[in-house]
């Protein structure tokens, strides 16, 4: 009878244990660095971040890579930490709407593609890096003709990287359907790359959705919508959805939309002042200071919204910005 019950017990606590596995492994935590100041507080200290990408290259008005050396960007011995600390990393290469013309001489000549293939290879070797995060923006100035290029250098940097054995991710902005988001951004036009994982940057909502005034980071029921049909077009394994940590602020009640991004250190100045007043579409803190508008994604709004996003079967998770003394996410 003793071996019996044994025995029980043994399977029973084997059982449990697979299912904690299974469970706890479901979950990937992606993080990105805005250069390196003061995100290795962050990523020393936890011990559920998958993969690291630290945005310290910029593609500059001629179209060529350029390194940010500078501000806590790119060193060797910094690369070298940020390895031991995650079991992915990637080099995030920066397009914004002040280098869009670079963006378009890229992807429209060959050359350019092929020596941006051999600059990142240069750097994935230097480093021992896992692959590229590739972070062309400007989606609202884009036209279907920057799209198609944007598709046909895609293809051919990927293929390029791949037979390297190095991995691509693609930061993409959020969509809801079709016709709702940027218009030119066709993510059909996308979903047959080998692209190995889709970034959805499910923040800065009121550049999406809520044009001429200030509104949420994220709004949950809009992040939700946008997981939906992303995964609808690329499928779950390969997309993962942006959860905001950080803050930004402008003036309320104003058709002119020209947000101040704020960290956390500076977000704790005003904590003890605004105790728990939130937002209700996206848990964030919210608060008014005269004539200005407060939003802050601290911990316990990471947690709403990965749990919000999760009862619809989200794994995948990619948190803008390490740093600044930024949250994470309750152990």
């Amino acid at each position: 009878m003793l071996m019996r019950m044994l025995s029980l017990c043994i399977f029973l606590v084997t059982v449990f244990c697979g299912l904690y596995l299974t469970t706890e492994s479901k979950t990937r935590f992606n993080a990105w660095l805005y250069t390196a100041c003061g995100a290795d507080e962050t990523y020393k200290n936890v011990s559920d971040i998958y993969a690291l990408s630290a945005q310290w290259a910029q593609i500059d008005h001629e179209g060529r890579l350029r390194l940010w050396r500078y501000d806590c960007g790119y060193d060797l011995d910094r690369a070298v930490e940020i390895k031991k600390y995650s079991q992915e990393q990637y080099l995030t290469v920066l397009s914004d709407c002040d280098h869009i013309q670079g963006f378009r001489v890229l992807i429209e000549s060959g050359e350019l593609t092929e020596q941006f293939v051999t600059d990142t290879q240069d750097f994935l070797r230097e480093t021992g890096w896992t692959g590229v995060d590739v972070d062309f923006e400007c989606f609202w100035s884009w036209t279907s003709g920057d799209m198609q290029h944007f598709a046909v250098f895609l293809e051919l940097f990927v293929d390029a990287m791949h037979d390297a054995g190095y991995k691509v991710h693609v930061a993409l902005n959020p969509k809801i359907s079709e016709s709702r988001g940027a218009p030119h951004l066709d993510y059909a036009m996308l979903s047959h790359l080998d692209v190995d994982l889709w970034e959805i940057m499910t923040y800065d909502y009121m550049y999406e959705l809520d044009p001429g005034k200030y509104a949420p980071i994220q709004d949950m029921n809009w992040a939700r919508n946008s997981y939906k049909y992303a995964v609808g077009v690329f499928g779950e394994d390969r997309v993962s959805l942006g959860i905001p940590s950080y803050g930004y602020y402008g003036v309320c009640d104003t058709p002119v939309v020209t947000p101040q991004v704020f960290s956390g250190y500076h977000a704790a100045e005003f904590m003890a002042e605004i105790g728990d007043k939130r937002d209700s579409r996206s848990k964030e803190l919210y608060w008014r200071r005269g004539d200005h508008c407060y939003w802050f994604s601290d911990q316990d709004a990471m947690d709403a919204k990965r749990e919000s996003l999760e009862e619809i079967g989200a794994t995948q998770f990619s948190v803008w910005s390490l740093g600044g003394g930024n949250h994470w996410f309750s152990q």
